[in-house]
């Protein structure tokens, strides 16, 4: 059934910052994942009881169950064909469901690991990340895994993944890089200045770049369509050792706006490297995913805090 809305922000709506947040209907959920989707609400995900949500702008969920259970979903993305697809990345399948909740049978990208984050490529083709190759899935469930070695050698680990400017898909290698390849599966990696960063999210910026996260040394890094990164530092509190900023999104504002999962933190940065940061009312929610909503907002899943949250811009 319909969950309502929670009362009302903590500061007054329509002031930049202003955080709502709104419990699920299904306890110990995890939520992980969040995308605008196609009917006008947000879609997320329900890492741990295999199901799929979708909440309206104001604040009523409603969930649906999925074609298997013990799925550890992970990442949920808007398809060219108006579906929301999603990968399981215990069971390394890819899945999809109607913005009415009808849902398609899974697809097994096995034997690669760690199938983890999806998009949709500006070749209208849904892209994967997973352990040793980054898989092309077509709407009618056709896959084509495109293997490759990262730049040192290494067996890269792809994690967030987006359609670039320039008609590319542009991706987080775990081995350090940030790397696009093109419709035919070309695959070109740029070394991060700051090692070990484990690179996470990556999202096209309003300025015609691309631009990351560096999980484990509190950075936000962007980079031009010709391989020059820029990284910007975020403060680190004392009681932790890194931020971990994981999901990031281009905002209405002209800005970036990212998730920072252990800091219990949204923040924000423009083009030119001002960092604006915002603490969550729940403590240690567990924020990873961030999405731009249909109503303007920022909406972002809280994986301990068992909620979906919306930042006003």
């Amino acid at each position: 059934m319909p969950h309502g809305p929670t009362p009302p922000p903590t500061t007054p709506p329509g002031t930049a910052g202003a955080i709502t947040e709104y419990p699920l209907t299904t306890a110990n959920s995890d939520p992980y994942g969040v995308t605008s989707g196609p009917d006008g609400n947000i879609w997320f995900l329900e890492m741990i009881t295999s199901k799929a949500g979708k909440i309206t702008p104001g604040g009523t969920v409603t969930e649906y169950s999925l074609p298997s259970t013990g799925l550890q979903l992970t990442a949920i993305t808007t398809g060219p064909d108006a579906k929301l697809w999603y990968t399981s990345i215990n069971t390394n399948q890819v899945g999809s469901i109607t913005s009415s909740g009808t849902t398609s049978p899974l697809l097994s990208l096995s034997p690669a690991t760690n199938v983890q984050m999806i998009t949709t490529g500006p070749d209208g083709d849904l892209w994967v990340g997973a352990e040793g190759y980054i898989a092309k899935i077509t709407t009618g469930g056709t896959i084509t895994r495109y293997s490759f070695k990262s730049k040192n050698g290494d067996t890269p680990d792809v994690k967030g993944v987006a359609a670039g400017p320039d008609g590319n898909v542009w991706f987080a290698d775990d081995a350090n890089y940030i790397g696009k390849i093109t419709p035919a599966g070309a695959v070109t990696e740029y070394a991060i200045p700051t090692a070990l960063s484990e690179p996470w999210g990556v999202a096209a910026g309003p300025d015609g770049n691309i631009w990351f996260t560096e999980s484990t040394t509190s950075k936000i890094g962007k980079i031009t369509m010709s391989g020059a990164i820029t990284e910007y530092q975020l403060a680190i509190p004392k009681s932790i050792t890194t931020d971990e900023p994981e999901g990031i999104t281009a905002g209405p504002d002209g800005n970036l706006w990212f998730c920072e999962f252990n800091a219990n933190r949204i923040g924000r940065i423009s083009p030119s490297g001002t960092i604006t940061e915002w603490s969550l009312p729940t403590p240690q929610a567990g924020a990873a995913f961030i999405t731009l909503g249909s109503d303007g907002n920022l909406w972002f899943d809280e994986f301990y805090g068992d909620q979906i949250g919306k930042i006003t811009p």
